[in-house]
């Protein structure tokens, strides 16, 4: 008997599954949230050189001062409105004589009210600290991932999933009261070291609990929940115009999450893999009784254990590694997704950039939509077929791999979309991201195993020896000692 077999005694999909799937993917909204805070938190603010004059204080000067005299300004039409949006001062400099703001800066809060780019002055030859503050995020990532990802296989999910949401309740107060932004960089690294270690557990735990036809629910369900969460923190910052007030609805809502620990059970899939089946029997159980099914008695006695299996879970390391989503991935397979996804945004991207600006906005919308909806394909995607690349021994440690080399791009990412494209066009960001697509694209069908329909493997010793049948090969012997077990059990 094997795992799967004991899901179909409880139900693919039951209740007890719909229950503890909500209850995981909740906490992926607050993840989003934090996520992209900081494109609201450092929103940027029309800006300019504060005057030697200690009443200047507003940005716009008064009608009497000739500013075309002290500024330069902006190329527009000075003769309709002097004061439109489209006519903003010279941000980093007035008069030809001075080309800095020794006196500090003066910013426009007709729009925002308070934000970390006006507090910290954020901006001219200190705008590339916007990019290092949102680096820290994914750095955070990246060490979570890899972190999270060892202690997920080692101590469990569960304790892992509630360790993750307190580093991120704790980080996202500390970004509330942070007095400096090297503090809130911190903060902010703590909560992107939390994002691993709960969205990832999310999908993993999801997926180690239904059969294989709803397998694919999992990761579709969680980036669901990720999305709403980016659609509620773009309806809040469009009405908080204070990044701390901003950072408040974020962050002291979550604390709820802290009831989890009674909530959550441990993955019963890990526990016995590490043959743990008193505590798995009890979950099984409960979850048999929710979904109105029935367990065999003693099936740990049937759980079929390879000698890989056998080995101390403990020994197993790194080296062992050596929306459309739903409907489609369970009909033409992981592979062309995957590499689909990857190509169709590299050719929305390259072909954006060969068409230049001069084109019309709709065109451009067009690319837009199509190049996002591919990567979030894309994204869903993944989350449904690393899992089912690697058995459940090293199932998280794999997860957080992979998710940490994701984090190294992402960190990368921020220099060149909030620094480099401003300094040298959006060729330097189209290029390098179209290119690695397509690269993407091409290892995937090359060199990596199509998933679709199979089980999910237990053992290192199912994935290095049977990764591409369904069902394992059982000696006549050994068949006949399994079929004899097997008769034991109740109908």
């Amino acid at each position: 008997m094997k795992f799967e077999d004991l899901i179909e005694y409880i139900g693919e999909f039951g209740t007890y599954q719909k229950i503890q799937f909500v209850l995981v993917c909740l906490p992926t909204i607050f993840t989003a949230l934090h996520s992209l805070s900081w494109t609201f938190t450092a929103v940027d603010l029309p800006h300019r050189c504060r005057l030697p004059d200690v009443l200047d204080k507003t940005y716009w000067l008064s009608e009497n001062i000739s500013y075309q005299d002290v500024f330069n300004h902006t190329e527009c039409d000075l003769s309709d409105n002097p004061r439109s949006s489209d006519c903003s001062y010279e941000s980093c400099k007035y008069v030809e004589s001075v080309s800095s703001c020794p006196n500090g800066y003066v910013f426009d809060f007709s729009q925002v009210k308070y934000s970390a780019i006006n507090r910290w002055e954020i901006v001219c030859d200190r705008q590339f600290l916007k990019a290092v503050v949102q680096s820290t995020y994914y750095i955070g990532q990246l060490t979570g991932s890899i972190i999270f990802g060892i202690l997920g296989d080692r101590i469990g999910r569960k304790k892992v999933f509630f360790m993750a949401i307190l580093v991120q309740i704790v980080s996202g107060l500390g970004m509330i009261v942070a007095p400096s932004w090297q503090l809130f960089s911190i903060f902010r690294l703590g909560a992107g070291f939390a994002h691993p270690g709960i969205f990832m557990i999310a999908v993993v735990m999801g997926m180690e609990l239904v059969g294989p036809s709803k397998r694919k629910i999992a990761p579709v369900i969680t980036g669901m929940f990720f999305s709403f969460g980016e659609m509620i923190l773009a309806i809040m910052a469009y009405f908080i115009r204070d990044y701390r007030v901003l950072q408040a609805a974020i962050a002291i809502p979550s604390m709820i999450l802290i009831s989890y620990w009674m909530l959550i059970p441990e993955s019963a899939r890990w526990l016995v893999s590490q043959k743990r089946y008193a505590e798995a029997d009890k979950i099984l159980q409960r979850a048999a009784k929710i979904n109105k099914s029935r367990l065999p008695d003693r099936w740990w006695e049937c759980i079929e254990l390879s000698s890989q299996q056998k080995q101390s879970p403990g020994k197993l390391n790194l080296f062992d590694l050596v929306l459309i989503v739903y409907f489609f991935i369970d009909r033409i397979g992981r592979k062309p997704l995957l590499a689909g996804g990857y190509t169709v945004a590299a050719i929305c991207m390259l072909s954006n950039l060969l068409i230049g600006d001069n084109i019309h906005w709709s065109i451009a919308f067009v690319q837009f939509l199509l190049a996002k909806t591919a990567i979030t394909v894309v994204y869903d995607g993944i989350y449904t077929f690393t899992p089912e690349l690697f058995p459940t021994a090293i199932r998280n440690t794999a997860m957080g791999i992979c998710s940490m080399m994701a984090r190294v791009g992402a960190t990368f990412t921020s220099y060149i979309s909030m620094w480099l494209v401003e300094k040298f066009g959006k060729i330097a960001m189209i290029l390098p991201f179209a290119s690695l697509a397509l690269c993407s694209a091409v290892i995937i069908m090359v060199f990596l195993p199509e998933t679709m329909g199979l089980e999910l493997k237990e053992t290192i010793d199912q994935v290095e020896g049977n990764v591409f049948s369904k069902q394992e090969i059982i000696p006549l012997s050994k068949q006949t000692e399994e079929d004899s077990k097997y008769s034991q059990l109740p109908n």
